[in-house]
Order: structure tokens, then C-alpha cells, then sequence
């Protein structure tokens, strides 16, 4: 999960979407290495973004803000996994997927070439919660296609189950592995192509008996040094 902090005071913006919602709009989007790309366009220019539901905010890379004339209105710090970056607020801007709505948001700004070499696809930005939180989403790993509708026109299909969403969306879930069960909350996270990602304390408590190698998770914020391991399910209440 990714948060901003304020490095500089400034008033405060209220943000209301200006998309006009139809029932369903299929945005254009492909599924690569695990992840949803989908084409955007900022002040008509053009970009590839990620779709991260572990994002609460929408990121443009510092080279495509550049390239669209976006100046920084203050500082900010992004944090995650990874550690911290130094970022900048952009003003007030229209993002559109392509096939689907425009929403007018405040963006963060930082560099995201690391971010981009790492995943090995060049990338303008990510799209996040603010602008996906607005809409039910379906994601369809199969078919590699993105719809976005008016969540008031939707109902759960059968089976459904219950989602927690603060900035990102959360489910009650039960982990197991090395004979053991845990029950817990995790977040649901587009932004990241790995099965399953536990917190390091979290598992080191619950599954002591999982055999683990050393491995890496690349981040915005930055690098994490992780542990992989196998063997484990999870079971979606």
C-alpha cells in the first residue's frame, strides 16, 4: 500500500467526479506479466498505466508529467513497502481511459523509472483509487479486459464476497500453510503480480514452519527485501 504525506500546508480541495457514468464502459486495457495496462490520456496526451487497487491515488511518472506541462503545486512524500520517495502534488486534471470515463483528480508526481524497468513495460502512471473507487470494477483475468460501471447499477453476483474499502479494498480471508490456519484481513492489490504477499511479522508468526528463500519486491516507494515461499492457499470468506 502506498500513502502521501504533505510536506508543505495547503488548502484543502474538494473533488467531485466529472464523468458522465453510463451502465457499463469497457476501457481499453491488456493483461501483461500479471498486470492491467490500460491507455490513458492527460491534457491529450497519451500513456500507458497501470490499474492498482493497492494505490489510493493516482501516480504520473515524472518524465510524462513533464511531457504535459503539469507544474508541481507542493511536496509530498510517498511511503510503502519499499521505504519513502520524494513526490510532488500536481494540480487539478482530467484522466481518461480510453473506451471508458473521464475523472477529474489531483495526482501525485514521482519518478517511476525504476518502478517501470523492474516490471520490464514502460509506464506513464498508475491509476488509482480515487479515480477507481468511483466506479464497480471488473477485472477479467481471462479475457484481459477492464469494465467500469455505475456502482449503482450493479448488483453482487451470487456468491460475492463482502469487500472492506478504506482508500483500498479489503477482504476477510483464511491462509493456509505448514498444516495451520489463520484467519485475517487482506488487501486486494492489482499494483503487485505475486499470488500472495504476507507481511513479514505476520507470517514469521503464522506459518514458523514454512521453509523460505531469499528473494525481492519491487516497490513505488522502492525496493523490499522479501522472503518467498510455497505450499499455502487461501480461501476468500
Amino acid at each position: 500500500m502506498i500513502t502521501r504525506r504533505p510536506l508543505l500546508a495547503a488548502p484543502a480541495l474538494a473533488l467531485l467526479p466529472a464523468c458522465a457514468r453510463a451502465q457499463s464502459q469497457v476501457v481499453r486495457a491488456r493483461l501483461d506479466r500479471d498486470l492491467f495496462f490500460v491507455e490513458v490520456k492527460v491534457a491529450a496526451q497519451p500513456g500507458l498505466f497501470v490499474i492498482d487497487t493497492g494505490a489510493p491515488f493516482t501516480i504520473l511518472d515524472l518524465a510524462f508529467a513533464r511531457s504535459i506541462g503539469a507544474e508541481p503545486k507542493g511536496g509530498e512524500v510517498l511511503t510503502g513497502a519499499g521505504g519513502a520517495r520524494a513526490a510532488w502534488r500536481a494540480p487539478v486534471m482530467g484522466v481518461t481511459l480510453l473506451g471508458g470515463p473521464t475523472v477529474r483528480l489531483t495526482p501525485s508526481m514521482t519518478d517511476l523509472s525504476r518502478f517501470a524497468s523492474g516490471i520490464g513495460a514502460p509506464m506513464a502512471g498508475i491509476v488509482g483509487c480515487d479515480l477507481l473507487g468511483q466506479f464497480a470494477v471488473n477485472l477479467d483475468y481471462r479475457a484481459g479486459r477492464a469494465t467500469l460501471s455505475d456502482p449503482r447499477l450493479v448488483r453482487a453476483p451470487a456468491g460475492a464476497s463482502h469487500m472492506r474499502f478504506d482508500s483500498t479494498p479489503y477482504v476477510q480471508a483464511t491462509a493456509h500453510a505448514a498444516g495451520r490456519s489463520v484467519a485475517a484481513e487482506f488487501q486486494i492489490d492489482t499494483g503487485s503480480n505475486t499470488a500472495l504477499e504476507f507481511w513479514r511479522p505476520f507470517a514469521e508468526k503464522a506459518f514458523p514452519g514454512v521453509a523460505v528463500s531469499s528473494g525481492g519486491v519491487l516497490g513505488v516507494a522502492g525496493a523490499e527485501r522479501s522472503r518467498r515461499g510455497c505450499g499455502g492457499s487461501l480461501v476468500v470468506d
